[in-house]
């Protein structure tokens, strides 16, 4: 297989080559799926699953003075900071990937055809 950098490839062509892919002229893809989108789904669950357990360690032992979390051990305090750092970092990284996404210039999607 030998490798093209897109960018050094002269405008015509570059044009030609995202109409191509675009499906506007030949050589149109005979079978084409839009690409998913499963890393945004799947730093999204992170920042979703990171978010409950904060959650849940924020609800444990709220109110009870008797709780051993009511002092903010060392450990809890820890364990606060790396589930808030992971809750907010799923959601930026999901961002970015969708930003990233979205300047292509041609809709990432999967196609294949017959080879000659």
């Amino acid at each position: 297989m030998v490798v093209i950098d897109f960018y050094k490839l002269p405008r015509a062509i570059q044009d030609g080559v995202i109409e191509a892919f675009r499906g506007r002229f030949a050589p149109a893809p005979i079978v084409s799926r839009l690409g998913t989108r499963r890393t945004i789904v799947a730093w999204l669950a992170v920042s979703v699953a990171a978010g409950l357990l904060l959650a849940a360690l924020c609800a444990a032992g709220f109110g009870d003075v008797d709780s051993p979390v009511a002092l903010h051990p060392t450990a809890a305090a820890a364990a606060y900071v790396l589930l808030a750092a992971t809750t907010a970092i799923g959601v930026v990284q999901a961002l970015a990937y969708n930003a990233e996404l979205v300047s292509l210039p041609f809709a990432p999607a999967c196609s294949s055809s017959p080879r000659t």
